[in-house]
Protein backbone atom coordinates (compact mmCIF):
# COMPACT_ATOMS: atom_id res chain seq x y z
CA UNK A 1 0.00 0.00 0.00
CA UNK A 2 1.32 3.22 -1.11
CA UNK A 3 -0.37 6.93 0.24
CA UNK A 4 0.76 9.88 -1.43
CA UNK A 5 0.06 13.10 -3.39
CA UNK A 6 -0.16 14.52 -6.55
CA UNK A 7 -0.27 17.57 -7.84
CA UNK A 8 -1.16 17.85 -11.52
CA UNK A 9 -2.52 19.64 -14.54
CA UNK A 10 -4.51 18.56 -16.91
CA UNK A 11 -4.38 20.20 -20.49
CA UNK A 12 -6.66 18.94 -24.04
CA UNK A 13 -4.21 17.63 -27.01
CA UNK A 14 -4.31 18.35 -30.39
CA UNK A 15 -3.17 16.77 -33.68
CA UNK A 16 0.44 18.06 -33.39
CA UNK A 17 1.13 15.26 -31.12
CA UNK A 18 2.66 11.95 -32.92
CA UNK A 19 1.73 9.53 -30.54
CA UNK A 20 2.89 6.54 -32.46
CA UNK A 21 6.06 8.12 -31.96
CA UNK A 22 6.09 7.38 -27.88
CA UNK A 23 7.46 4.02 -27.51
CA UNK A 24 6.16 3.68 -23.30
CA UNK A 25 3.06 2.90 -23.14
CA UNK A 26 0.01 0.94 -21.30
CA UNK A 27 -3.06 0.19 -21.81
CA UNK A 28 -5.45 0.76 -19.09
CA UNK A 29 -8.80 -0.43 -17.77
CA UNK A 30 -10.76 1.07 -14.76
CA UNK A 31 -13.74 1.05 -13.16
CA UNK A 32 -15.81 3.12 -10.72
CA UNK A 33 -16.88 1.66 -7.07
CA UNK A 34 -17.45 5.26 -5.91
CA UNK A 35 -18.02 8.22 -7.40
CA UNK A 36 -18.21 11.63 -5.36
CA UNK A 37 -17.33 15.15 -5.28
CA UNK A 38 -14.87 15.19 -3.36
CA UNK A 39 -13.43 11.92 -4.55
CA UNK A 40 -13.27 8.55 -5.82
CA UNK A 41 -12.30 4.90 -5.58
CA UNK A 42 -11.73 2.86 -8.65
CA UNK A 43 -10.10 -0.62 -9.57
CA UNK A 44 -7.64 -0.41 -12.47
CA UNK A 45 -6.18 -2.89 -14.02
CA UNK A 46 -3.00 -1.98 -16.27
CA UNK A 47 -1.39 -4.33 -18.84
CA UNK A 48 1.96 -3.49 -20.15
CA UNK A 49 4.17 -6.03 -22.73
CA UNK A 50 1.77 -8.35 -22.05
CA UNK A 51 2.05 -8.06 -17.63
CA UNK A 52 -1.08 -7.29 -16.11
CA UNK A 53 -0.89 -5.28 -12.60
CA UNK A 54 -4.33 -4.09 -11.16
CA UNK A 55 -4.72 -1.93 -8.26
CA UNK A 56 -7.81 -0.15 -6.15
CA UNK A 57 -6.92 3.62 -5.51
CA UNK A 58 -8.83 5.90 -3.46
CA UNK A 59 -8.54 8.91 -4.48
CA UNK A 60 -9.63 12.34 -2.35
CA UNK A 61 -9.38 15.96 -4.06
CA UNK A 62 -7.90 18.45 -2.25
CA UNK A 63 -8.14 21.29 -4.96
CA UNK A 64 -8.51 21.99 -8.52
CA UNK A 65 -4.40 20.51 -8.85
CA UNK A 66 -3.93 18.30 -6.00
CA UNK A 67 -4.96 15.02 -5.12
CA UNK A 68 -4.29 12.45 -1.71
CA UNK A 69 -4.19 9.23 -2.98
CA UNK A 70 -4.58 5.42 -1.48
CA UNK A 71 -3.23 3.05 -3.47
CA UNK A 72 -3.44 -1.13 -3.34
CA UNK A 73 -1.62 -3.52 -5.07
CA UNK A 74 -4.80 -6.43 -5.69
CA UNK A 75 -4.45 -10.21 -7.15
CA UNK A 76 -4.98 -9.90 -10.51
CA UNK A 77 -8.12 -12.03 -10.72
CA UNK A 78 -9.65 -10.56 -7.50
CA UNK A 79 -9.53 -7.05 -9.63
CA UNK A 80 -11.20 -8.43 -12.78
CA UNK A 81 -13.83 -10.06 -10.62
CA UNK A 82 -14.21 -6.48 -8.66
CA UNK A 83 -14.30 -5.09 -11.80
CA UNK A 84 -17.00 -6.62 -13.63
CA UNK A 85 -19.08 -7.34 -10.37
CA UNK A 86 -19.14 -4.22 -8.43
CA UNK A 87 -18.04 -1.08 -10.57
CA UNK A 88 -20.37 0.89 -12.42
CA UNK A 89 -20.50 1.02 -16.09
CA UNK A 90 -19.17 2.22 -18.96
CA UNK A 91 -15.82 1.61 -17.88
CA UNK A 92 -12.77 3.81 -18.86
CA UNK A 93 -10.48 2.28 -21.79
CA UNK A 94 -7.46 4.16 -22.53
CA UNK A 95 -4.04 3.51 -23.58
CA UNK A 96 -1.53 5.61 -21.70
CA UNK A 97 1.98 7.15 -22.99
CA UNK A 98 4.49 8.34 -20.74
CA UNK A 99 7.34 10.70 -21.06
CA UNK A 100 10.02 12.87 -19.61
CA UNK A 101 10.81 16.19 -21.43
CA UNK A 102 13.64 17.91 -19.13
CA UNK A 103 12.25 17.89 -15.69
CA UNK A 104 8.64 17.65 -17.07
CA UNK A 105 7.03 13.96 -17.03
CA UNK A 106 3.91 13.73 -19.12
CA UNK A 107 1.80 11.28 -19.02
CA UNK A 108 -0.92 11.08 -22.66
CA UNK A 109 -4.18 9.33 -22.38
CA UNK A 110 -5.70 8.42 -25.76
CA UNK A 111 -9.33 7.38 -24.80
CA UNK A 112 -11.48 4.28 -26.18
CA UNK A 113 -14.76 3.13 -26.78
CA UNK A 114 -17.12 5.72 -25.38
CA UNK A 115 -15.16 8.23 -25.43
CA UNK A 116 -12.63 7.92 -28.67
CA UNK A 117 -11.20 10.16 -30.15
CA UNK A 118 -10.43 12.08 -26.69
CA UNK A 119 -6.94 13.16 -25.98
CA UNK A 120 -5.99 14.45 -22.57
CA UNK A 121 -1.79 15.14 -21.06
CA UNK A 122 -1.26 15.17 -17.26
CA UNK A 123 1.96 17.11 -16.42
CA UNK A 124 2.96 15.77 -13.09
CA UNK A 125 4.19 18.86 -10.81
CA UNK A 126 4.73 17.23 -7.31
CA UNK A 127 8.44 16.68 -8.05
CA UNK A 128 8.91 20.09 -9.01
CA UNK A 129 10.05 23.07 -6.50
CA UNK A 130 7.12 25.34 -6.81
CA UNK A 131 9.06 27.95 -7.98
CA UNK A 132 9.63 25.44 -11.34
CA UNK A 133 5.99 24.09 -11.73
CA UNK A 134 4.86 27.02 -14.57
CA UNK A 135 5.98 25.28 -17.10
CA UNK A 136 6.24 26.02 -20.62
CA UNK A 137 4.00 24.54 -22.70
CA UNK A 138 4.93 22.65 -25.87
CA UNK A 139 2.63 23.33 -29.03
CA UNK A 140 0.38 20.09 -29.07
CA UNK A 141 -1.17 21.39 -25.90
CA UNK A 142 -4.82 22.68 -27.00
CA UNK A 143 -6.00 24.62 -24.04
CA UNK A 144 -5.29 23.67 -20.29
CA UNK A 145 -8.51 21.86 -18.19
CA UNK A 146 -7.65 21.78 -14.92
CA UNK A 147 -10.30 21.93 -12.00
CA UNK A 148 -12.64 21.39 -15.23
CA UNK A 149 -15.32 18.20 -13.85
CA UNK A 150 -16.08 17.10 -17.27
CA UNK A 151 -12.46 16.14 -17.74
CA UNK A 152 -12.29 13.73 -14.18
CA UNK A 153 -12.30 10.32 -15.56
CA UNK A 154 -14.61 9.73 -12.94
CA UNK A 155 -17.32 11.81 -14.52
CA UNK A 156 -17.10 10.30 -17.36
Amino acid sequence: MSTFSEVERKFLVNDKLELSKIEKRKSILQGYLLRATDGSARIRIENRLNVERAWLVIKQIVDSMTNNEVVIELPIDEAKNILNNNCSKPFISKTRYSFIDGKVKWEIDEFHEHKKGLILAEVELQHLPINERNITLPEWIEKEVTGDFEYYNANM
